[in-house]
């Protein structure tokens, strides 16, 4: 068999012209097409999905790997979630499991408060203000474990509430700019 082009046809029209000449023609018509059609997979892959090589020495593969197992990844997997993480600015989370436990319970939270809102054993407007505050606190919390505020934001943040600290950032500022 040569080398063909990738097979168009799918394996039983490939085999075809072979199911006349004996097992071991269909055997390796099989083989031939299986390897065809893997390369031709590999080179749309490649030509979609680009992939680069990183070097690590012995502390750094060893430091990856115990992130790893700490956020549940392989070493390929944490340096893609790191990468776009920081890309993204949001934290990468290492047990999403707890994130989602706390999520969870904020939900069952406003389920019961609609349960008793529903049954009347609340006060309406209370209910609905309660019901509020268990919306905006989820939203928070989920910002909060999600996308930090950067640096630059917490300090614009403090200056704009207390313009003194400028004072204080900048003797701070000198004192290690030496």
């Amino acid at each position: 068999m040569s080398c063909k082009k990738t097979p168009k046809l799918n394996l039983y029209d490939y085999i075809e012209p072979y199911l006349d000449k004996g097992a071991d023609a269909i055997a390796g018509a099989k083989k031939e097409y299986y390897r065809l059609y893997k390369a031709e997979w590999r080179r749309r892959y490649r030509s979609t999905v680009k992939q680069y090589s990183v070097c690590l020495d012995a502390a750094e593969q060893r430091q990856l790997k115990t992130e790893g197992r700490k956020h549940k990844k392989s070493v390929t997997g944490l340096i893609k979630s790191a990468c776009f993480a920081y890309l993204n600015r949001v934290y990468l989370i290492q047990d999403l499991e707890v994130v989602n436990s706390v999520r969870q319970l904020l939900a069952q939270n406003y389920n019961a408060l609609l349960e008793l809102a529903g049954e009347k054993a609340l006060n309406q407007k209370m209910a609905i203000d309660l019901l509020r505050r268990i919306q905006t606190l989820e939203a928070k919390v989920m910002s909060k474990l999600f996308k930090p505020r950067t640096l630059e934001d917490w300090i614009i943040q403090t200056i704009t509430e207390n313009p003194r600290h400028i004072e204080s950032l900048k003797l701070l500022l000198e004192k290690y700019d030496k």
